[in-house]
Formats: C-alpha cells, structure tokens, sequence
C-alpha cells in the first residue's frame, strides 16, 4: 500500500456545564485571603473561582483585569492558513480578545496564536507564516472587546485571522505596555525600549518606503493605523527577538536609525478564572479583581484581604467549549 499526503483530521469536541459549589474554610477556621490564595485553594482542588458573587458576604469571584505578556504583531492571513495547520487548539473565548487568546494558548504550551473574533486558536509545532500570503490589514477589519486601545481593531476578519507571537522576555519586565526599538548606530547603543502607549514617536512599518517612514503619530495605537492607511497597508514590524536588539535593527527595512514604535505591546484586558496555575511571576501582571457581596461588585487590588472563605465553582460558570484537531496520514485507497 503506498502513502501519499493526504491528511484525516480528527476532532474531539468538550462540551461542559457548570455549576457553583460551596467551599471550605482551612482547618474549619474563618480565615482572610487575597485574590490569589482564594483561586489557589480552588484551582488545587480542580475548581475555578466561582463569577455569581451573591455570597452576603465579601467574597472573590473569579474575574479579574490583567495586562497581558508582550505580544507581536505578525500579520492578517487567510482562513486556510490557519485552518489548515496541525496541530492546533481551538477555543471559543467569552470576550473577543487578543489578550485573552495569548493567556489560553500560554496553557497550551503554544507560543503562537491567531484570533478571529471570539475565536482563539493556539497554533503548535513549527508554525513558518510567509509574507507572500498575508492580506492586507483591510481583511482584518473585527474589532476586538477591548479595555485600551491596543489591538483594539485587529480580531481578524471575515476570510481572515490575525497572527500573533506570544513574548516573555525577563529583562523588560515592566508595567508599561508599548514597545520601542532604538538604533543609534553612531553610539552602538541599540535597544529595546518599554514605554507608555502615549508619546509621540516616528514609527516602523512592516511594509517601509520613504513616505511613512518619518510620519510622528501622536501614540503607539496612531502609529499602528498609520502603517495601515499607507500605501503599500501593512502593520508595524512586530516579528522582531526580544533578545536581539542589534539584530532587529539590522533587519528593519530601509535601516532607519531613529526611536521607533514598532509593532509589540501589551494589551489590557478582562478575563475569568479557568482553574490554571498562575506562576508567582504572572501576578505582577494582575490589574484589578473582583469581589461581590450580595450580588453588588467592584474591582479593587487582587492583593486585598477578604475574611470570606472562598467558594469554587465546579468549573467556570459557562458552556465552554474546546476544539482539538490533531493530523494523521490517510493511507491511499
């Protein structure tokens, strides 16, 4: 029998609902938690933090506000090429967020991840996007559910996906969110550089040519339009190693020596307890977190005590639905 590339995908599809429990306290003994040792105690017993806070007590529930990881912006590509790639992880997100999917598919294990409105896939194994295929930014016109502005307009399209890369670099562990490369070749000093979102900065396009290059917008979210609305459309240059400063300089196109945004940030957004580890590095990252009492709810510090115990949900109080496609050669008939 002679095998040729044909391909039999196989899909496991989850469907689960859940439903909300009530929760010890340790030893028995009324205690104070914070936001992190409330969904620790959940999330060791397989249990997410419960969302309905109708608790007549202060209590924690499971949502929270966060800042993502760094996340670089590739590009907009048709649907096969996303849909086409195995292996990969699909999930349906409750809020349309490039945020949101960089958090799912850190579980994964994948770095790399493409958003279509609600629709998050975690692309695995050796993903290699050539530029000859990627559309126009104009095919990736969704907007996102979004708590700033950035990749505020960049949740893929309705033949499109919109490609990012997942970056967790130490050495720029910082709360500022927009991502500056400096290369001053006269002092040999270039760098990457965190920044606010808001400063004015001349700008580097994927797609470079002496008409964009040296346009000043007025913030990081500006600038990213402006590569959009310049002929040829592209987005700012976001496929660039954190690691490498002097490298990336010498790969921007035209070899532009100023402080430039470029296309890696970190994006504000809303998310809820899904019952993951979160790693004591990730904490820095947590904004705000939500506690209820008798259905009335705010978001104040995650790092605030409550003399509540906590209550866990089952799982998180939703349908969640999870998509696994896995590729296997098909023998010829």
């Amino acid at each position: 029998m002679n095998w040729i590339g044909k391909i039999r995908t196989e899909t496991i599809v989850t469907v689960v609902i859940f439903s909300v429990i009530d929760v010890f306290t340790i030893d028995g003994q009324e205690a104070s938690f914070n936001w992190f040792e409330a969904q620790e105690i959940c999330q060791g017993r397989g249990l997410t933090t419960e969302t309905t806070g109708l608790s007549n007590k202060d209590s924690w529930t499971g949502r929270y506000i966060r800042l993502s990881q760094w996340i670089k912006i590739i590009g907009c590509y048709p649907d096969s090429n996303i849909t086409n790639h195995y292996p990969r992880v699909v999930e349906i997100m409750e809020r349309k967020s490039v945020g949101a999917c960089q958090e799912i598919c850190k579980n994964e294990n994948s770095s790399t991840f493409a958003v279509k409105l609600n629709k998050c896939t975690c692309l695995k194994g050796l993903v290699n996007f050539d530029y000859m295929f990627e559309y126009s930014p104009s095919h990736c016109n969704y907007s996102c559910d979004s708590i700033d502005e950035i990749y505020s307009r960049e949740c893929g399209g309705e033949t499109a996906y919109n490609v990012y890369i997942s970056d967790q670099d130490d050495s720029i562990m910082t709360n500022k969110s927009c991502m500056l490369l400096q290369c001053d070749h006269e002092r040999r000093d270039p760098k990457f550089i965190s920044s606010d979102c808001s400063h004015y900065y001349t700008k580097i396009c994927l797609k470079q040519n002496s008409s964009n290059e040296q346009h000043i917008a007025s913030n990081w979210s500006h600038s990213m339009e402006r590569c959009k609305r310049s002929e040829p459309s592209s987005y700012m240059y976001g496929n660039l190693d954190l690691t490498n400063a002097s490298g990336s300089c010498l790969s921007i196109p035209n070899g532009n020596s100023d402080v430039n945004w470029i296309g890696i940030a970190r994006q504000s957004y809303a998310k809820i307890d899904q019952g993951w580890i979160i790693e004591d590095y990730e904490k820095a990252y947590f904004m705000l977190c939500q506690k209820c009492r008798a259905g009335k709810c705010t978001f104040s510090s995650c790092t605030d005590k409550i003399n509540t115990k906590p209550f866990c949900s089952i799982k998180i109080q939703q349908i969640w639905i999870k998509i696994l496609q896995r590729s296997y050669p098909h023998p010829s008939l």
